[in-house]
């Protein structure tokens, strides 16, 4: 099992969506997976109280925020051209709109937060008497990075981790590590690239199993995308394909042959990448959850197929079981897909079930 810790800082992004990388999709996917159970999700007792203290007033922030942008505009808009005050009447009629619907917007995804955040499918640490002495004194002894600016409230996440992970004999599990406070938690490496990479800090590293560290939601889910988030495949097999499925007009029989031909290509082509673009960066864990589901969505398949109710309609209804992900492409989608499929298709074969049992013939 991937087990996973989200500083308070994500989910207000998630909240107030106001970078890239935090996206209602990503927040979606992440609920998928832990309420699944394909992650476990450690919220420390002192997360669960900042994000209920900053959701209590976040639309008012929003509020307060987009008024200052209107203050600035207006400020800056009073020496301007007189022939150009309808664009200054447009912008801050923007911001008036904006600040309402983001407001209402924001209200309604922290409630989902708050909901998640509360339910049984996470990993709640409760905040106790040894914690808080424990992180006194990782405070006194400096085992934090930048530990004069670091607050309290880093080290009693740090030392909550700690004391799951000591009651949870875990060393060799995935740990994904997700906070915007660089500062507070990790250390900057540069990769051959030279492109900015974050690790978790040696101070807190040396307690905790290795970890993963990301700064937004898009990275630390990148370990379960799926062949849709890789480049188009192109290939001399691919253009081939293609150029001999354009020779023949659109009414030829032959033409649906040569679309499968094309389609066959890209299908490996696309498989090929995954394997060996995707997956050699992904922890073993999730590589066992990917073969385990991969097997099921076929038995399952398989057991559709085999009752008798099934037709050429259930195949021609089939795709919107499995989120229109082309089948020999199931196993490379993403993980949370692969498991929205394996649960649409337990109430599919149990559609079929039913009507074998009213003695339906091939007709759903």
């Amino acid at each position: 099992m991937v087990h996973a810790f989200i500083d308070t800082n994500i989910f207000v992004r998630v909240a107030t969506q106001g970078r890239p990388g935090c996206e209602q999709n990503h927040f979606t996917d992440l609920r998928t997976l832990v309420e699944e159970g394909v992650f476990r999700l450690l919220v420390p007792e002192v997360v669960s109280l900042e994000v209920e203290k900053t959701f209590r007033s976040l639309s008012k922030s929003v509020e307060s925020a987009c008024d200052s942008l209107c203050d600035a505009v207006g400020k800056a808009a009073q020496n301007t051209w007189s022939e150009i005050d309808s664009l200054k009447v447009e912008v801050l009629n923007r911001i008036r709109e904006f600040k309402k619907s983001k407001a209402e917007e924001c209200c309604g995804v922290s409630s989902k937060i708050s909901e998640f955040l509360q339910s049984d499918a996470v990993t709640r640490i409760t905040l106790s008497p040894e914690i808080m002495v424990a992180a006194k004194r990782r405070h006194i002894a400096g085992m934090m990075p930048n530990c004069r600016k670091s607050s309290d409230q880093d080290a009693l996440i740090i030392e909550s981790l700690v004391s799951f992970f000591t009651g949870h004999s875990a060393p060799d599990t995935a740990f994904l590590f997700c906070s915007e406070n660089t500062s507070d938690f990790a250390l900057e490496v540069k990769d051959e690239n030279l492109d900015k990479r974050y690790v978790l800090d040696p101070s807190i590293q040396v307690a905790l199993p290795p970890a993963r560290f990301s700064t937004d939601l898009a990275s630390m889910l990148r370990i379960i995308q799926g062949y849709e988030e890789l480049p188009a495949p192109t290939n001399e097999e691919i253009e081939h394909a293609v150029n001999m499925r354009d020779l023949h007009d659109v009414e030829d029989e032959e033409f649906q042959v040569f679309d499968q031909i094309v389609m066959d290509a890209v299908h490996r082509e696309s498989t090929k990448q995954f394997q060996e673009d995707v997956l050699p960066s992904v922890p073993e864990d999730v590589r066992m959850v990917r073969d385990r589901l991969s097997s099921q969505v076929a038995a399952l398949l398989a057991e559709c197929r085999n009752c008798t109710s099934w037709g050429e309609r259930s195949e021609y209804k089939l795709p919107q079981w499995i989120e229109y992900v082309d089948e020999p492409m199931i196993p490379y989608t993403s993980l949370p897909k692969l498991l929205r499929i394996k649960n649409s298709l337990e109430k599919y074969l149990e559609v079929h079930r039913q009507m074998d049992g009213d003695g339906i013939v091939g007709d759903s």
